[in-house]
C-alpha cells in the first residue's frame, strides 16, 4: 500500500507533538516533586534554626546570675556614699508612699552583666527580684552602670500614668546630663523626683 507524502508528514508531526507533550509532562512532574522536596528541606532548616535559637535563649537565661537583693538601693558598683545611699533610700520610701508604686535602684558592674546584655539583664533582674506586687505588676527598676555608661528604667505593665515617652524624657533631659558629669547621686535623685511628677 502506498502512503502519500502528506499523510506521512502529518503522522510524523503528530508523533513529534505527542513526544513533546510527554517530555513537558515529565518536566512538570519532576519539577513539582523537586519543589516539594526543596520546601521540605527548607522547612527542616527553619525548624532547626528556631530550635537552636530557643535553646540559646534558654541557655542565656540559665547562665544569668542574679545578686541577692539588699534593699531599695542596691549599690554593687559603689557609686554612692553611705549618706547618699541613705538619702536615696528615704526618697524611694516616700515615692512609694505617694504613688503606691514599688521602686528599686541597682548599680551593676561588668561581673554581673555585659554591655550588649545590659538592658535584657536589668529586665530579668526586675522579674527575679519581683519588683512590684505580683498581681499588679506595679514596679520600677532603675539600673545604672558606670562601667558600661548605661542607664535603664524598667517599668511594669501595671504602672499606670507613666508612658514610654516620659521615661525617655527623664533619661535624656535629667539623668544623662548628670551622669555624664559623674554625678550619679544627683542624676538618680532627679530621676526619682521626675518619676514622682509623672505619676502624680
Amino acid at each position: 500500500m502506498r502512503i502519500s507524502r502528506n499523510k506521512y508528514l502529518a503522522g510524523s508531526g503528530l508523533l513529534q507533538i505527542h513526544s513533546n507533550l510527554c517530555l513537558l509532562y515529565i518536566f512538570i512532574v519532576e519539577n513539582y516533586h523537586l519543589r516539594l522536596y526543596m520546601k521540605f528541606r527548607l522547612g527542616i532548616v527553619i525548624t532547626f534554626f528556631m530550635i537552636t535559637a530557643l535553646g540559646c535563649n534558654q541557655e542565656e537565661e540559665k547562665a544569668a546570675v542574679f545578686p541577692q537583693r539588699i534593699g531599695l538601693v542596691n549599690d554593687y558598683e559603689n557609686l554612692f556614699s553611705d549618706t547618699e545611699e541613705a538619702m536615696l533610700d528615704s526618697l524611694v520610701k516616700d515615692f512609694k508612699a505617694r504613688t503606691a508604686v514599688d521602686l528599686v535602684i541597682v548599680t551593676l558592674d561588668s561581673a554581673m552583666a555585659s554591655l550588649d546584655k545590659f538592658n535584657s539583664y536589668t529586665l530579668q533582674l526586675s522579674k527575679h527580684w519581683e519588683v512590684g506586687q505580683k498581681d499588679k505588676k506595679n514596679g520600677i527598676l532603675i539600673g545604672i552602670s558606670s562601667t558600661f555608661q548605661r542607664v535603664r528604667i524598667n517599668r511594669g505593665l501595671g504602672v499606670n500614668g507613666l508612658k514610654d515617652v516620659e521615661v525617655k524624657m527623664i533619661l535624656d533631659d535629667y539623668m544623662f546630663p548628670e551622669l555624664r558629669k559623674g554625678n550619679y547621686f544627683e542624676g538618680t535623685r532627679i530621676a526619682i523626683k521626675e518619676l514622682d511628677k509623672a505619676l502624680d
